[in-house]
């Protein structure tokens, strides 16, 4: 029966994944979109409530997280083979990202389970697409295409929407971004941008929590961002950024982001500057904020 197959199928890949995500036989990620089928259903016909009382699971994508993400030091990196190789984890991440399509986030109680569905929704797709599109190529970047981030492929709460779409529209709700203006989706992305941060502003730690698949980009978590722990999460995760002088803020600079989202900085502390200072253990002590560091868009793939 329908609701059978369904709740067992995600019980198992569960009790697996929060096992050892023991490989099998090498399982290439063909870049098919599990998201673009019909909404998961119950024997009655009715979609599956995959928000519970207000809140969404994180589970599954936290467990591929926890199995795949290292550090090296102060430097992230996920292991894309291991997925790719992996026919449990592959099941595990496209498992989530269907519960991410057919969710209804306005639903969500709180603007920390919100946000928290918007940041894992994001970076699990981020990792889908490089699956879906790296291929065992040691040089493949994220921008070697240029449509990375607009192409409208991942179905998110109901939309067919673009990686850009997500974070400049309804996670900053910057309506001038060039791949955002003129959306077909426009309202229903500024609806949940609303739903998000009512009359406040962004909480420009955003930026710390968004992993774009790079070297320089913020660190992943080796978990998912989880609502309970969210604030304390990205303060934790935006000091150490700021800690690392060849990725947030050093001697030879600060990172690119305070120049891209600049707008987002200035409206929480009044000017980038400030926002590093009031952040960073030991302020701006050692740091040249009148230049930036490169931007290394360097795949971040466990090597």
């Amino acid at each position: 029966m329908a609701t059978y197959q369904v709740l067992s199928t995600r019980a198992l890949l569960l009790a697996l994944s929060l096992g050892s995500l023991s490989c099998g036989s090498y399982v290439k990620y063909d870049g098919n979109d599990p998201t673009q089928g019909a909404p998961l259903l119950t024997d009655s016909g009715i979609a599956v409530d995959l928000v519970k009382e207000g809140t969404f699971d994180h589970t599954l994508f936290s467990s591929v997280l926890t199995q795949y993400v290292s550090l090296d030091g102060k430097q992230s990196a996920l292991d894309y083979d291991g997925i790719a190789q992996n026919p449990i984890a592959v099941a595990a991440l496209d498992a989530y990202r269907i519960d991410v399509a057919n969710a209804d986030p306005e639903a969500l109680k709180g603007q920390a389970q919100q946000l928290a569905f918007w940041l894992n929704a994001y970076n699990a797709n981020v990792i889908a697409g490089v699956l879906a599109s790296y291929g065992g190529d040691p040089t493949y970047s994220v921008i070697t295409s240029g449509t990375f981030f607009n192409a409208r492929v991942y179905r998110i709460a109901g939309l067919m929407m673009s990686l850009d779409e997500l974070e400049q529209g309804v996670i900053r709700g910057d309506w001038d971004h060039p791949n955002v203006a003129g959306s077909p989706s426009d309202a229903k992305l500024r609806a949940f941008h609303s739903a998000l941060w009512g009359k406040e502003q962004v909480n420009a730690r955003i930026h710390v929590a968004l992993n774009c698949a790079a070297l320089s980009c913020p660190n992943l978590l080796q978990k998912a961002w989880l609502p309970a722990t969210l604030p304390q999460d990205l303060q934790q995760a935006l000091e150490a950024f700021l800690a690392d002088p060849f990725k947030g803020a050093g001697s030879d600079g600060i990172s690119l982001l305070f120049t891209y989202y600049k707008p987002d900085f200035e409206a929480e502390a009044g000017s980038v500057s400030a926002f590093i200072e009031n952040n960073r253990k030991g302020g701006l002590s050692g740091v040249s904020t009148d230049k930036s560091l490169n931007y290394d868009w360097t795949l971040n793939i466990k090597r």
